[in-house]
């Protein structure tokens, strides 16, 4: 747990998947002011995000990057394969991590092919950041 004046001080979070090679070159990585959490996983990686930004009291902050595996059109975030099929299923978890961001903070997703082909732009650029 950590205390209000050490939230403060993170700007930025950064939430990666267990099963990401290399972990511990982005954990030694990590820039001043940044706080990472490593998703366990065997539970569903969108609810852990919303939870440990709650437990810790994380907001304000100017970026959340999440790093996962991907493929065409979906994020594996703990035992959750993220895809445009399964956001309405994140509808309590999802406006929450939204809501740790300042109005102009960024979300970040980080992960090979999410964005690849027609799958993976409607999923970037269409329900996941809102649209309808």
């Amino acid at each position: 747990m950590c205390n209000a004046s050490a939230a403060a001080a993170v700007r930025q979070v950064v939430f990666i998947d267990s099963r990401v090679p290399d972990i511990q070159d982005l954990l030694n990585g990590l820039q001043p002011g940044a706080q990472a959490f490593v998703l366990d996983p065997s539970r569903d990686g969108v609810q852990q995000i919303a939870d440990i930004l709650a437990a810790n009291h994380l907001t304000g902050l100017a970026a959340i990057s999440i790093v996962g595996y991907g493929a065409a059109g979906e994020l594996d975030l703990g035992s959750t394969v993220l895809n445009e099929g399964d956001l309405a299923s994140h509808a309590q978890a999802l406006p929450a991590i939204g809501a740790a961001l300042t109005p102009s903070g960024d979300l970040q997703l980080y992960g090979s092919d999410v964005a690849s082909g027609a799958s993976g732009q409607q999923f970037i650029a269409g329900r996941f950041c809102g649209e309808e």
